[in-house]
């Protein structure tokens, strides 16, 4: 079953975001990840919101790329919440 992720990350930038997917994925999408999409948060720092094939799928690639993230100096512990997916349509 498809699980969804919304990340906040509160010391993150666009440009950061920017370096993150080129350096870690090549500008391509992430194995596992049905839709991924990222922008500015209102106050400050930065979104991501990922719907993953599966929670396993998740679990394989949120904690690496969290800790990627650490390493470029984001923070290590964003606010995530978790969604069961009922439905999807995209492409």
């Amino acid at each position: 079953m498809a699980i969804a992720m919304l990340f906040e990350f509160r010391n993150m930038d666009g440009d950061t975001y920017d370096r993150f997917i080129s350096e870690t994925y090549g500008g391509e999408p992430m194995p596992g990840v049905i839709s991924h999409a990222a922008g500015p948060l209102d106050d400050g720092g930065w979104w991501a919101f990922d719907v993953y094939e599966s929670q396993e799928a998740a679990d394989r690639i949120a904690s690496p790329a969290i800790e990627r993230l650490g390493q470029m100096g984001v923070e290590v512990s964003p606010a995530v919440r978790t969604f069961q997916v009922h439905n999807f349509q995209g492409s």
